[in-house]
């Protein structure tokens, strides 16, 4: 009976990996029932079976940093007590801060179980390799379908004017979920077919091509840049490949550049996004030539999107220059997590009577600078020793060596390693580090490359 207790709770948590992508998908309730899941019945075991949890000097790094995000919610608290001078702003929002930063600490928990689990060899990695794949080929098939047809397999209409976002529905984050799972999947796939030598290579190809042009076609700029960074590491990384990641890459650059000239939406998309560039060199007073100028500039007024962007680019800009304000009114702890709107507010109404407005947001849309304002100097300093450290173990135990596909777990410790430092990428916008669908994704790689069992007696020390 004891014995298929264990065997049913290894079933469960290996199933719940391969849900993991599909949750993704539904949406964050599925996501954290996945989650949740994972996490009662890793612990269960862990406990039944009197396994002892081990920290790593990673692992204790970032359990510092889970202390700073506590730490600074219960000093905003304190500081605004009684000191809340804006209409709009109560001290129950302090309350919140602090109750949401308490739950958050629920990934440092999944992060510990799932690493000690995979140091013992009880995580079969094919499970979630396997949904990744088959999810990342699906939505890119599905949104090549929808580009075609004008709907998906689904029956989802494209959304205005070319807009694919395959089963997503009417949320355009088709091309965000491609890129983050772009890595893992094309690992995966040459692992399947590596024994086929005259298969494999041209599969990859076919593979990179696929999902690279999956991303043009939800027209995602961002992912679509991150997607080639990926590319790039994996191509350092993979010394034998590197042909095939070359072919591939070029192949989704030719994709673009004659879906760019006659997919209008496409084109009206990344147009805005040089313009936006464009606009962001010209207000940090840098000089650029008159052809780039005229490029970005001209008719302008005759594309919805740039009469959007046009002023602000894109409106990033400004929520950066918000968040370095805000950062200098409480630089050493921050505000606390989920304050930066409330901080934002406050200080905006003093800056408009000097006529110098800013512009406030729900999160600054940079991983960096919301760490930056929510946890001062001390948790950015944590959060960029973290990316230091992962940078290093790369360009240690990956660069320019033989990726060796016949050990699974030295492909998830490569390919998870690969994803996270893209994920943590300095100069990329992205959503809130604080959401459920951004924590998750990180703490779920970040567990994948520590927890490798392959890479144990490597990685002990990090």
């Amino acid at each position: 009976m004891s014995s298929l207790i264990k065997i049913n709770n290894l079933s469960i948590l290996n199933i719940s990996l391969f849900f993991f992508p599909l949750s993704f998908i539904l949406g964050n309730p599925a996501t954290n029932l996945n989650f949740v899941i994972f996490t009662i019945f890793g612990g269960y075991y862990l406990f039944k079976n009197k396994i002892k949890i081990q920290f790593s000097n990673l692992i204790k790094i970032i359990f510092c940093f889970f202390l700073i995000i506590i730490f600074s919610s219960i000093l905003s608290l304190i500081e605004n007590y009684n000191n809340i001078s804006h209409p709009n702003i109560t001290i129950n929002h302090y309350w919140e801060s602090l109750g949401k930063s308490l739950i958050f600490f629920r990934y440092f928990i999944f992060t510990i179980i799932f690493v000690t689990l995979s140091n013992c060899g009880l995580i079969n990695f094919k499970y979630i390799l396997s949904s990744i794949l088959f999810f990342s080929l699906s939505l890119s098939a599905d949104i090549l379908f929808q580009s075609i047809f004008g709907y998906n397999i689904l029956g989802f209409q494209q959304i205005d004017d070319g807009v694919n976002s395959g089963f997503f529905g009417s949320e355009l984050v088709a091309g965000g979920y491609l890129q983050r799972l772009s890595i893992p999947a094309l690992f995966f796939l040459y692992y399947l077919l590596r024994n086929n030598k005259n298969y494999n290579s041209f599969m990859l190809v076919m593979g990179i091509s696929f999902i690279g042009i999956g991303i043009i076609l939800a027209s995602n700029r961002m992912p679509f840049l991150t997607f080639l960074v990926g590319m790039f590491l994996f191509f350092l990384a993979c010394k034998n490949l590197r042909k095939s990641i070359l072919v591939g890459t070029l192949v989704v650059l030719i994709s673009f550049v004659f879906i760019f000239k006659n997919h209008n939406y496409t084109n009206e998309k990344f147009h805005s996004f040089v313009g936006a560039i464009e606009r962001m060199v010209k207000y940090m007073g840098i000089q650029i030539s008159e052809t780039i100028k005229k490029t970005t500039q001209e008719n302008y007024e005759e594309k919805s999107l740039d009469r959007i962007y046009y002023k602000k680019g894109s409106g990033h800009l400004e929520l950066y220059r918000a968040a370095i304000i805000t950062f200098k009114e409480n630089y050493i702890f921050g505000s606390g997590p989920k304050n930066f709107f409330n901080s934002c507010i406050k200080i905006n109404d003093r800056l408009k009577k000097l006529g110098k407005p800013i512009d406030c947001n729900l999160h600054p849309h940079n991983y960096y600078l919301e760490i930056l304002t929510s946890l001062g100097i001390i948790g950015i300093i944590l959060f960029i020793y973290i990316f230091y450290k992962l940078c290093k173990i790369f360009f240690k135990k990956s660069f320019n060596r033989n990726l060796n596909f016949n050990n699974i777990n030295n492909l998830v410790f490569t390919s998870s390693l690969i994803t996270i430092i893209i994920e943590l990428f300095p100069l990329k916008s992205s959503g809130s580090f604080f959401s459920t669908s951004s924590a998750i994704y990180i703490f779920l790689f970040m567990a994948m490359m520590i927890g490798t069992k392959e890479n144990k007696s490597k990685t002990k020390n990090l």
